[in-house]
């Protein structure tokens, strides 16, 4: 075989299929979204596992894996500051736990059946999640604590609601990533069919609103050619603002509504406030990591993405995670299609309620989420694993090789069949 030829073989056989590194991580997606506590037990353990039998010398220093690597150890510097060591030190582990997860998966997604099979193992734990416990599962309670709220035996309403949203974003995910086939359509169908109900039943605000939220974007990307995404941005800045510094707290009181009135939303214009406060104080480098739970005295985080992270770790902590979502979500330039631009929309439109209105940023299903999110580009023609040198394998006849190195000329045809050859994953 001639050079190109074995060039030709070796870039194929780079491409990585759906092995066992990409079921286990699968697995623990699944178990993301009903069972934090045993996820992160278990979850850096198979992340480290995943990235070694992976290529971890190939790792790819990019943008979001360096901003993870630098808030991690930005919450680790925060421990010659706090007021309470042995706090902070356990959110240091945490962020680390979370952003190791969070690069195993970034970097086991190389093609759109990897990108596929984690998003769907996500998706078939939150139907797990709320058939066995809202339909089936004698664990579903509506006592008096719950105040009618479906209770998901021993999980966390809020954070199953949370994950149920995110399950939802998936959804649109698998739809944009699928094969236009009947079946295709009755799964991903079914799936909404179960996930809203649940999500419905939790009776949480955030998720209601994200899921509101997505049935809207989906309605106009579905009437028009466009993908308002700057749109969505541009809301979702102006409401971050706008919870930060406060302007519309006692405005926002005219929408409170339902079954759960307050009147200062379950707590949060009370919290709000304190975290705003105590980051004024320390505005650039905080009071350490998760300190803010420990010091306002009722024990509760701020329940906002950027107020939990300036408290803690200050105007730099907030650079380096916003910069950190900032680069996952939008990609490179180039890797900017309409495709892409609908499906971040669909997760900003149901996920921004839940990092502004609730401790969803500490939540390993989250990680996930952005972990898939951020690699919408390997759905794109072309963009699957890494190509081998001097190949463009992006174009179907490989225009920019010589004519004797395409896969139509005879020499090649039956010797070098891109297709055929994979390396487990």
């Amino acid at each position: 075989m001639t050079l190109r030829g074995d060039q030709l073989t070796a870039a194929a056989k780079d491409q990585p299929r759906v092995g066992i590194r990409t079921l286990l991580m699968a697995v623990l997606a699944g178990f993301s979204t009903f069972d934090p506590t045993y996820t992160l037990s278990i979850g850096p353990t198979i992340a480290v596992l995943v990235l070694i039998l992976g290529r971890p010398l190939a790792l790819k220093l990019n943008a979001p894996v360096i901003f993870a690597a630098l808030f991690v150890l930005w919450a680790w510097i925060s421990l010659l500051w706090t007021p309470d060591e042995d706090f902070t030190r356990a959110t240091a582990v945490l962020w680390t736990n979370l952003l190791v997860i969070f690069v195993a998966a970034y970097d086991l997604i190389q093609t759109r059946a990897q990108l596929k099979v984690l998003a769907a193992g996500f998706v078939v734990g939150a139907i797990i999640t709320v058939a066995k416990s809202l339909f089936f599962g004698p664990e579903v309670s509506e006592a008096a604590e719950t105040a009618g709220r479906a209770a998901f035996g021993n999980a966390n309403v809020n954070y199953v609601a949370y994950a149920l949203t995110t399950a939802l974003a998936l959804v649109v995910v698998l739809w944009g990533a699928r094969t236009k086939t009947k079946s295709s359509f009755l799964l991903l169908g079914g799936a909404a069919a179960v996930l809203i109900p649940g999500l419905i039943a939790t009776d949480t605000r955030a998720a209601q609103l994200g899921l509101a939220f997505l049935a809207a974007w989906i309605i106009i990307c579905g009437v028009s050619r466009r993908r308002p995404l700057k749109l969505v941005v541009t809301i979702v800045l102006a409401a971050t603002f706008c919870l930060v510094t406060g302007v519309a707290d006692e405005a926002s009181l005219a929408f409170e509504s339902g079954t759960r009135v307050t009147g200062d939303w379950s707590g949060r214009l009370v919290i709000w406030p304190m975290a705003r406060d105590m980051w004024a104080d320390n505005p650039i480098i905080g009071i350490g990591a998760g300190a803010f739970i420990v010091t306002n005295g009722i024990g509760v985080g701020a329940h906002n993405i950027i107020l939990q992270t300036g408290t803690g770790l200050g105007i730099i902590g907030v650079g380096l995670s916003g910069a950190l979502i900032w680069t996952a979500l939008a990609g490179k330039p180039a890797d900017r299609s309409p495709r892409r631009k609908l499906l971040v929309g669909a997760y900003l439109a149901a996920c921004s309620p839940l990092f502004l209105t609730g401790m969803w940023e500490t939540a390993p299903a989250a990680w996930f989420g952005i972990a898939i999110i951020a690699r919408l580009r390997v759905l794109e023609p072309g963009v699957q694993g890494q190509a081998a040198p001097g190949l463009d394998l992006a174009h179907p006849n490989f225009k920019k090789l010589p004519e004797w190195a395409k896969p139509h000329s005879s020499p090649l045809r039956s010797r070098a069949r891109v297709s055929d050859a994979t390396l487990p994953g």
